[in-house]
């Protein structure tokens, strides 16, 4: 490289050393020769191996990120370093430093935005926990006969402000960074130092805007954290604790008040993120408040209140063993069987299940591996005996595999939990209940990633090689394949997807993944239903596709109506945050039903699930329907007219300069997904500008209410609104000459001799919403 080499120094370093505090300003950078780094701090904690490098990622910052501190016995060599430009003279000193430090910065970029959004995840998490604890405070209250307090705090609590909080990097990039061999990498980066230099300083600029973004949501969720408690009266534990001490002095039962408090201090003891020191305290001051028998800790006495004895017993006995259980259906492999044991009792012995090592990462892989053959092997024993056992649904249902792995409470709630199978014309589905479709012929399987479906498969073998009619017979005949279809190109992917932990999934039910009652997480397809009926009380023509329609028997030759499609929902068996659209039809046919996945837990309501997931519904269903013209502004649609506004939305006059910013910033957080900006604003439309609030711009919500029209109550509420008078007064003049069309065309039908069918009625009825 032509400059003079960095000397290099070595230190060994026995376990438990500091190498590096965090906060420090940065004099050296260091790669682990022999043994490993554990990293630690604000920003998570992951585990650095031999090969790879510390300080250069937080060479941005200008001070280490984490207390850098020897896992094992270990030796590093370093070199002393001042400025990123000091990295040059670093790389000389071997030919293959470059490639081996941008392997393992791409290695820390994952942990740490792995880590990132986790922290925004439980942003959320907590705005919605400490609203959810003061309406079951009030709940309480109310029960003993009490008036509830006032929590100024949590009164006046809004969720972040997603707007200050802009991160550009791409986690995938990093994802396919890692998977390229690293032998490939030394050799690329070591033969153009400018590419090198660029990829290093790139990784700091993104590993200095998650930091900075990290420091916004930390302090949000710390601010958050003082509604649930300090060392003030205005928070929910001193108001909990009020009551409890009232409740007390006459002898009342805190049993309920008790629970409240134990929900709170086990939310904030799971979230490492959260400032939790004076948590403690309280609890201690609490206890020793309250007078001595009161058996604060005593789980059984709730689970009585619950369940009879005769209830408790029956679970523990039904469900003793059963991992055993489980296995010995499955009739799978000794050697796998006890392999899947071995791995289940490491992992249920981690302090964090959702560490981001390598150890623990290939842990999780080998238990999702052999859990998706357990899972094909106890389906298919199921439908072959036709016998219902409660451990065999739970597992297929919930993913449960171990009564260890859960609390008792949560073990009594999932084997006595009554599921809603009333008749709906909503189809909704347990993953069982779906590969149970698909097993008696009612359902095709999904497409798999590349977009083909089981039939696509066939046809992309009898192109690459040739298949024999007795070959292509026995294939579409294949029940067993069908499902095992289903299971490797759907279930794996949306099941990892819904449970929203890309980078930590692991597809058993574990009570790390829970807070309080499992109850409250599960999705009743009632409320699934409900949702639905929400989202088309604002957005009417969601499920609406248009169709050609004839009836020579009725005089009808050619309408084009409206047609409702309800989609169908798939359950995953996951504690998850994240609803997926897998598809917008079933079929070639543009009439099918969309699919979409949803996690049978979640904290999140059925409504924040599936409003993303209509949204990007909304897209695909256009982009669909138009073919080649989704993007052709000739061809008018939501599709073209939305990717025409954001393509060109610099040179709109139409739109301010500080709207320009911000729609800059929606698109660098979309990653250039124009689909994913539509989604965001498509949220916006129905949370809140159906009620009036504007957030869009002219142009996107000229765009929406074209395409995604309101129902005809919230356009006569809106009427009156300068930001929508104008936009609403065209939509019904244009609606109105629809209506006018349609209904000449019915007269001239009814004269023609011909009959108004219901389809006909029903699409005049569409139109007048």
């Amino acid at each position: 490289m032509g400059r003079l080499q960095q000397p290099m120094m070595t230190r060994k370093l026995e376990q438990g050393a500091v190498i590096y505090s965090e906060g420090s300003t940065i004099k050296e950078i260091s790669i682990i020769v022999k043994g490993s780094v554990k990293a630690s701090g604000n920003y998570g904690e992951n585990i650095i191996n031999t090969g790879n490098v510390i300080g250069i990622l937080d060479l941005g910052t200008g001070r280490y990120l984490y207390n850098y501190i020897a896992n094992e016995e270990t030796l590093i060599c370093y070199f002393q370093i001042e400025t990123v430009e000091d990295v040059c003279n670093v790389m000389a000193a071997d030919a293959s430093y470059p490639g081996m430090i941008i392997s393992s910065l791409g290695k820390q970029m994952i942990s740490l935005a792995g880590e990132f959004e986790k922290l925004k995840g439980l942003s959320e998490e907590i705005y919605n926990f400490v609203n959810e604890e003061y309406a079951e405070y009030k709940n309480v209250c109310e029960g003993y006969h009490k008036e509830s307090a006032t929590i100024k705090r949590i009164e006046a609590l809004e969720e972040i402000d997603e707007d200050s909080i802009i991160v550009t990097s791409d986690l995938d990039y990093y994802v396919n960074l890692d998977l390229i061999p690293l032998e490939t990498k030394k050799k690329f980066y070591a033969s153009n130092e400018y590419v090198m230099m660029t990829e290093i300083k790139r990784i700091q600029e993104y590993a200095f805007e998650i930091t900075e973004a990290y420091e916004i949501v930390i302090a949000y969720v710390n601010r958050v954290k003082d509604a649930l408690f300090a060392k003030d009266e205005d928070n929910l534990f001193m108001r909990l604790a009020e009551l409890a001490f009232l409740i007390n002095e006459s002898n009342g039962d805190i049993a309920l008040i008790w629970s409240r408090i134990k929900n709170i201090a086990d939310f904030v003891t799971n979230e490492k993120c959260i400032e939790q020191s004076a948590l403690p305290v309280l609890v201690g001051h609490f206890k020793t408040k309250i007078k001595v028998g009161a058996d604060l800790d005593d789980e059984q006495s709730n689970l009585t209140r619950q369940y009879t004895l005769d209830q408790i017993k029956g679970a523990r006995i039904l469900a003793k063993n059963s991992l055993d259980t489980i296995l010995d259906y499955s009739e799978i492999d000794k050697e796998k069987g006890d392999k899947f044991k071995q791995y289940l009792t490491v992992y249920n012995s981690l302090p964090d299940k959702f560490a981001t090592t390598d150890e623990v990462d290939k842990l999780r892989k080998a238990i999702t591996k052999l859990f998706y053959e357990i899972y094909e092997l106890v389906f298919f024993k199921s439908e072959e005996t036709n016998v219902a056992e409660p451990i065999i649904d739970m597992f297929l249902n919930y993913g449960y595999v171990d009564e260890r792995f859960v609390t008792e409470s949560q073990l009594l709630q999932l084997i006595y939990y009554k599921r809603d199978d009333t008749k709906s014309e909503y189809p909704i589905y347990s993953m069982k209940e779906w590969l149970q479709e698909i097993y008696h012929g009612k359902a095709e399987p999904s497409k798999n990633e590349f977009d083909l479906d089981y039939i696509g498969v066939l046809r992309e073998k009898k192109k690459t090689h040739h298949v024999s009619e007795a070959e292509e017979k026995a294939y579409m005949s294949d029940i067993d394949g069908r499902v095992r279809f289903e299971i490797t190109n759907m279930f794996r992917v949306a099941n990892r997807v819904t449970s929203g932990k890309v980078l930590t999934f692991c597809p058993v039910l574990h009570k790390d993944l829970i807070v309080g009652s499992i109850d409250k997480f599960i999705q009743q397809k009632a409320s699934i239903e409900k949702a639905y009926e929400e989202l088309q009380k604002i957005d009417y023509s969601l499920f609406y596709r248009t169709i050609l329609y004839h009836d020579s028997s009725k005089g009808i030759t050619k309408e084009y109506v409206e047609k409702k499609v309800l989609p169908i929902t798939i359950l995953m068996p996951n504690v998850g945050t994240k609803g997926t659209m897998w598809q917008e039809t079933s079929g070639v046919k543009k009439d099918t039903p969309a699919r979409f996945a949803l996690p049978i837990l979640s904290k999140e309501t059925p409504e924040e699930l599936l409003i993303h997931v209509v949204g990007r519904y909304r897209w695909e269903i256009c982009r669909n329907i138009q073919g080649v013209y989704w993007s052709d502004i000739t061809e008018k649609s939501l599709t073209s007219e939305y990717y025409d506004y954001i393509q060109f939305y610099k040179k709109n006059r139409d739109i301010s300069v500080q709207v320009k910013e911000k729609i800059r910033n929606e698109i660098a957080k979309a990653r250039n997904n124009y689909r994913e900006v539509f989604v965001q604003d498509y949220i916006q439309w129905i949370k809140y500008e159906a009620k009036g609030a504007s957030r869009l711009n002219k142009v996107a919500r000229t765009i929406l209410m074209t395409y995604c029209p309101f129902t005809k109550e919230i356009r006569s509420d809106l009427a009156n609104f300068p930001a929508f008078s104008d936009l609403i007064e065209k939509y019904e003049l244009q609606l109105a000459a629809k209506i006018k069309k349609i209904e000449n065309s019915y007269v001239s039908i009814r004269n023609s001799g011909g009959k108004i069918t219901k389809e006909l009625e029903d699409n005049l009825e569409f139109y007048k919403q």
